[in-house]
């Protein structure tokens, strides 16, 4: 980054006075982020279910 460029984390270099349109990432970024939700719920539901698995019986 210097005083008239300036690069993003997507690799993209905006100089000075550029104008970038934010819908035009807005479809990537809601697709990342619907990914991690459905991750996040899944992940969530394993530790549940695991805590209310019947254990099995030990026999004495």
């Amino acid at each position: 980054m210097n005083k008239t460029v300036v690069v993003l984390s997507n690799g993209l270099e905006l100089k000075t006075g550029a104008v970038i349109n934010p819908y035009s990432y807005s479809q990537t970024v809601q697709d990342a982020m619907m990914q991690r939700a459905v991750a996040e719920h899944f992940k969530l539901e394993r530790a549940l279910l695991a805590e209310r698995a019947p254990q099995p019986k030990s026999s004495r």
